[in-house]
């Protein structure tokens, strides 16, 4: 109570007046000033060690190099005024289910990851350890410097996990190792769904082993008639995808 009372004194000028609703933690940051805050604390970082860009709505990208960039974004929690690290690979010849179509992720505006990774202590922990990789918090006494400066050590922190993901992952092969090990993980495909076996069909299409990636799209469990017109669109977009990763 005295720090709200404090905070309310700070930025109206004056006492709180009696009877009214003292303000939540939660209504001290907006989603969109929260935002403001992040491009202060990781875009700069983020441009010199990853060569990334703030893209606007809690995304991070990477130019596209070989039909592929690096995004980073933020996995949102509670109120958009909290949220973890979600680091990973966007495709530009991978598609996604949207309603009963495919679409891509190939603009800014439709920027996203078709495959990705959180914190490995987010998903095992709960309470505090699981705060040690959250950005954001609701308002404190320290105000919004305080905050910056917590977001940004949290993000140099965890840099080292993103570099070597990146690294990593970087050649055609090893994307498809990520995926087959994504799909054999216990939370990222109740998290992901359908998505991790289309996006290892495409890979290992667009490596030449199309008829492989014709195999795990016939192996997807999909639901019902809706799911076939799926699952025949993917098999006839895979037939079209060229094979773009067959060199050395």
């Amino acid at each position: 109570m005295e720090l709200f009372d404090s905070l309310f004194r700070k930025r109206s000028g004056g006492e709180r007046p009696p009877g009214s609703v003292v303000p939540s933690p939660a209504a001290e940051l907006t989603p969109s000033r929260w935002k403001e805050l992040l491009d202060q604390a990781w875009s700069e970082p983020l441009a010199q060690r990853l060569d990334m860009t703030y893209l606007g709505g809690w995304y991070w990208a990477a130019p596209w190099k070989d039909h592929r960039r690096k995004v980073l974004r933020v996995w949102l929690q509670r109120s958009c005024t909290c949220g973890t690290f979600q680091w990973g690979w966007n495709f530009d010849f991978i598609p996604h289910i949207s309603g009963n179509r495919l679409a891509y992720r190939r603009t800014n505006k439709a920027v996203g990851q078709e495959l990705f990774r959180v914190p490995e202590s987010y998903i095992r922990q709960s309470g505090r350890q699981r705060e040690r990789v959250m950005a954001g918090q609701y308002f404190n006494e320290l105000g919004e410097g305080a905050l910056v400066e917590r977001d940004r050590s949290l993000l140099t922190g965890i840099l080292p996990a993103l570099e070597e993901y990146y690294q990593r992952t970087e050649a055609p092969e090893m994307l498809l190792t990520e995926a087959e090990e994504l799909e054999k993980h216990s939370w990222y495909p109740f998290v992901c769904g359908t998505q991790l076996g289309i996006t290892r069909a495409f890979i290992l299409a667009a490596m030449g082993r199309k008829e492989e990636g014709r195999l795990v799209l016939c192996a997807i469990p999909w639901q019902g008639q809706d799911g076939e017109r799926i699952r025949e669109l993917l098999l006839a977009r895979l037939e079209r995808q060229e094979a773009i990763w067959t060199g050395p």
